[in-house]
């Protein structure tokens, strides 16, 4: 049950970072007071899922947004909250 808690909030908080990345950190504290799930976690798990969406690990794919430009971003609103 966790798991999957875990796996809706970073599904929540990634789409947050595309839709709006300035409202970022608000949606990952309101998830994070809903839940309990950690801050950390929830940072860690849409960052996951953002660098995977973009194609960070797949050579020779065409992307439309660096996965640099998305991780930087992500990882430097994360470091803010913590």
């Amino acid at each position: 049950k966790e798991d999957f808690m875990l796996l809706a909030v970073g599904i929540i908080a990634a789409s947050a970072f595309i839709q709006s990345h300035e409202c970022w950190s608000q949606v990952v504290e309101h998830l994070q007071s809903i839940t309990g799930i950690a801050l950390a976690s929830i940072a860690e798990f849409s960052y996951a899922i953002l660098t995977h969406s973009v194609g960070a690990n797949t050579p020779g794919r065409q992307q439309s947004i660096p996965p640099h430009l998305a991780a930087r971003a992500l990882k430097t609103v994360a470091s803010s909250n913590t």
